[in-house]
């Protein structure tokens, strides 16, 4: 066994006063002891300026990255709430921080999301002119909100049926099924398997929607027991078990103008995944991942839009144990014909570059790097930025791959994990980063000059109140001899090599969920420690 020993034992100067961990800081203790850090940072775009909540999370902020100088506010909650309630005056405006799901439209504008008991908003800001420029609401008991980008519309889902609404009020059922097992536009098809994360789609040009319809009239319903109430209920589920039958999903265009519907030729059987669902820059087709039920053969196929038609099979992949599409295609900015792919066909999840006609350009993967999650590109539309995982799974860092020769380059450097947002000329890097024995270090960097400057660097959240115990990562080697698995250990305070100690074993199943990873307490919970407090060791895989 190998062991990588990082120790969060404070000297024992330090450690006087301190105490374990209570069982009601199992669940509140994140945020009592939360490691200092910058909220809802983001880049403003065309400038080296960032933003980001102030502490109390009652002002967006901003500092320039050159000079590190003072914060400066952009906007305040008080200025935002009083431009929101005379925009909205028969509704009841209390906004108890600022919007932290802020994001920028443009260098002048932010959008973000509003909820109150009577609607829900997104609205576009103009920070400049402190004005609403653009507002959408859906019904409050509205669910998978789609926003047109022009805010001319948005489609969302009360119960099983679609409703699009456009930015005069106007309202279109475009959906009125009554039949129990019949869903459209949930995001929940599929039961969210193979990356899925909405139901329907606007195509460029926001005057047509894409959208799921599930059928599962011929599922089996399972019962699950609800403790939720004094006295428990039984609620139904339609669960597809092992070699039975399963769900039916096709995918429809409404067009807006003519209201009329085309469903996509899928083809036949029935019982098979539609994924990474993409439109054609042009809105002129549309890309599905069609997946057999076995999970072992996919096909990217084209349709036609104007009447659903299959056009053709870009490629396909097999496998003798399974693939599992978990991305949508990703177009390059500067070249419609052309798209990026993610696949593991290699064994780990990697970059494509393909065309249209289905022909591999390039592969853009690099060494045994995993792709983690896509970034930007950059202005010129030549550079894709992307966290990858290294370190046998441990660690995050920022890259960039040149899309016309492959070439990779690591952007930010130390083992732990980075968070890091590239600027938009591609000069300064914001790095948020933690590690086993690191808090949380804020820092600007810039990528000519290589020059760092710290913004924050949090102290030790637990320093002068709780005593942690000592965690450690270890790796094991799997039943193949080879492959690396990386572990996590947790030891009672007062932990002797000699003694024997009750073992409390946590592992999770279901994939995509690694469980450990090089940040602050190596992505242990509260909890993990509160019971190697008690006396048990924790160990997690």
């Amino acid at each position: 066994m190998k062991k990588l020993t990082l120790l969060l034992l404070l000297a024992s100067s330090m450690a006087y006063g301190q105490r374990n961990l209570n069982i009601e800081e199992t669940v509140f203790g994140p945020r009592t002891y939360a490691p200092t850090a910058l909220v809802s940072s983001n880049w403003v775009p065309n400038s080296n300026n960032f933003s980001y909540l102030d502490k109390g999370y009652q002002n967006l902020v901003q500092k320039n990255a050159p000079n590190n100088g003072a914060e400066e506010i952009i906007l305040s909650k008080v200025e935002l709430q009083s431009a929101l309630q005379a925009k909205l005056p028969n509704d009841r405006i209390n906004l108890q921080i600022f919007p932290s799901d802020y994001k920028w439209e443009n260098a002048n504008t932010i959008s973000f999301s509003l909820h109150t008991k009577q609607a829900q908003y997104q609205i576009a800001f103009d920070i400049k002119n402190k004005k609403i420029v653009h507002l959408l609401a859906s019904d409050a008991t509205a669910t998978n909100q789609e926003y047109a980008t022009d805010y001319s519309k948005v489609a969302y889902l009360i119960g099983n049926n679609i409703q699009i609404k456009d930015a005069a009020g106007r309202l279109t059922s475009v959906t009125i099924d009554t039949i129990d097992g019949i869903l459209n536009g949930s995001d929940y098809t599929h039961r969210q398997e193979f990356g899925i994360k909405k139901g329907m789609w606007w195509n460029p040009q926001n005057d047509k929607l894409l959208y799921y319809r599930k059928d599962e009239t011929m599922v089996s319903k399972y019962p699950l027991i609800q403790w939720d109430t004094r006295v428990a209920s039984v609620k139904d589920i339609r669960y597809p078990m092992a070699g039975m039958k399963s769900e039916e999903v096709t995918l429809v265009i409404y067009d807006t103008q003519t209201n009329q519907k085309i469903t996509l030729a899928t083809g036949e059987p029935k019982e098979q995944f539609l994924t990474a669902v993409t439109w054609d820059p042009s809105g002129q087709s549309i890309y599905v991942g069609v997946l057999n039920r076995e999970q072992n053969h996919l096909k990217i196929n084209q349709y036609n839009t104007k009447d659903g038609r299959f056009i053709k099979t870009l490629f396909e992949e097999t496998a003798s144990t399974w693939v599992e599409p978990q991305n949508d295609l990703l177009f390059l900015p500067n070249n419609p014909k052309q798209f990026i792919y993610q696949s593991d066909r290699e064994g780990f999840n990697q970059l494509y570059l393909y065309n249209t006609d289905g022909k591999l350009i390039k592969k853009l993967g690099h060494q045994n790097l995993i792709v983690q999650q896509l970034g930007d590109f950059s202005p010129k539309g030549d550079l894709l930025y992307y966290t990858g995982v290294t370190n046998d799974g441990l660690d995050r860092q920022l890259f960039s791959v040149e899309l016309k020769t492959g070439k990779t380059t690591q952007l930010t450097q130390g083992p732990g994990t980075h968070n890091a947002k590239v600027n938009s000329d591609g000069t300064y890097i914001l790095d948020q980063f933690s590690n086993l024995t690191t808090p949380n270090i804020v820092q600007i960097k810039g990528t000519k000059s290589g020059k760092v400057d710290k913004i924050v660097e949090s102290t030790n959240p637990f320093l002068g109140k709780i005593n942690p115990p000592k965690i450690e990562f270890v790796t094991l080697t799997s039943a193949d001899g080879v492959t690396p698995l990386t572990g996590r250990i947790i030891y009672p305070n007062d932990f002797d090599a000699n003694k024997k100690y009750p073992v409390m074993y946590y592992l999770y199943g279901g994939s995509h969920s690694q469980l450990v990873t090089n940040k602050w307490l190596g992505g242990a919970g509260y909890f993990d420690m509160y019971m190697a407090q008690q006396g048990y060791i924790v160990f997690t895989m």
